[in-house]
C-alpha cells in the first residue's frame, strides 16, 4: 500500500504545489478504495505553509479538488436519496 509513502511525502513536501497536485491525483484516481481516515490524516499533516501562503493557493485548483474529494467521501458514506 502507498499510504506510508504518501504520509511521509505529504507531511514533508505537501506545501509544494506539484507534490500536492500529484497526491490529489492519486486520491482522486483511487477514491473508491482510498480510506477516508488516511485522506484526512494526510490532508491535516500537510505543512501549514500550504494553507497560509497566498502563493500556495494562487494558480491552482487544490481547494476545489479537496472540496470535491470531501463531497465524494460524504456521498459514499451517506448517499443522497434520488429525486
Amino acid at each position: 500500500m502507498l499510504t506510508p509513502v504518501a504520509d511521509t511525502i505529504i507531511c514533508r513536501l505537501g506545501d509544494v504545489q506539484a507534490v500536492l497536485a500529484e497526491w490529489l491525483s492519486l486520491v482522486e484516481l483511487s477514491r473508491e478504495h482510498y480510506p477516508l481516515p488516511d485522506f484526512l490524516r494526510q490532508q491535516s499533516s500537510t505543512p501549514p505553509f500550504a494553507w497560509t501562503s497566498r502563493i500556495g493557493w494562487t494558480g491552482n485548483d487544490a481547494a476545489a479538488r479537496i472540496a470535491a474529494l470531501l463531497q465524494a467521501y460524504c456521498e459514499r458514506q451517506r448517499p443522497l436519496a434520488p429525486g
